[in-house]
């Protein structure tokens, strides 16, 4: 890959050698893109890049790293370049390493704060209902920006919590005034069945 950007990968990769989630190769860059790969080969097995020379700069990857030979990692397989700001998923890949990429747990990587010098206000968004909760690129859903403004962002998560009946509820928000907002509340009915309800912002 010479160069790649604002790009994601999904699936199931097999290969011999040098297999990676988004990249087989890389000697050029790539930057703000991830993989929900699981990946098996032979050598240089990433589940990002497999063979890695050039620039990774904020990327990620979550998925199965599989190969009973050397020379695996991962985020990346073989490295001889330069990882900037780069994650992945222990849990979800096996591995442990640390000089081809910082290994996080899932629980950490559905957080923002884990992701150091990352634009999280207009490349990266993260969100407990969207892509799983791992991050995501604003940009895959830019269609429902017209019509939810950027508020659907912004909440960041679902907010959860616990009520005695008839207690009143307050929620507080920040929104453009040309935002229109709406709540849903589930809740524990008398018959003992889970119900949601839309409740208009006021």
């Amino acid at each position: 890959a010479k160069e790649i950007e604002f790009s994601y990968a999904e699936g199931k990769v097999n290969g011999n050698n040098s297999i990676g989630g988004l990249a087989g190769e890389n000697s050029g860059t790539i930057e703000n893109a991830y993989a929900v790969v699981s990946v098996s080969g032979n050598s240089n097995i990433g589940g990002l890049v497999g063979c890695h020379s050039g620039t990774v700069k904020n990327c990620y990857s979550v998925g199965n790293v599989s190969t009973e030979y050397s020379s695996y990692g991962g985020l990346i397989g073989y490295r001889s370049g330069t990882v900037i700001s780069s994650y992945y998923s222990k849990n979800k890949s096996g591995c442990e390493d640390t000089d081809k990429g910082i290994p996080l747990s899932n629980l950490q990587m559905k957080d923002e704060a884990s992701f150091e010098d990352w634009d999280f206000t207009e490349v990266w968004g993260i969100y407990n209902s969207i892509n799983g909760g791992f991050p995501f690129l604003q940009a895959m859903f830019s269609e429902y920006e017209e019509e939810d403004s950027d508020f659907w962002y912004s909440v960041k998560e679902s907010k959860k919590g616990y009520a005695f009946v008839n207690q009143k509820m307050g929620i507080f928000y920040s929104a453009s005034p040309d935002c229109q907002v709406e709540y849903k509340v589930e809740y524990i009915g008398s018959d003992g069945k889970s119900k949601v309800s839309t409740v208009p912002a006021e």
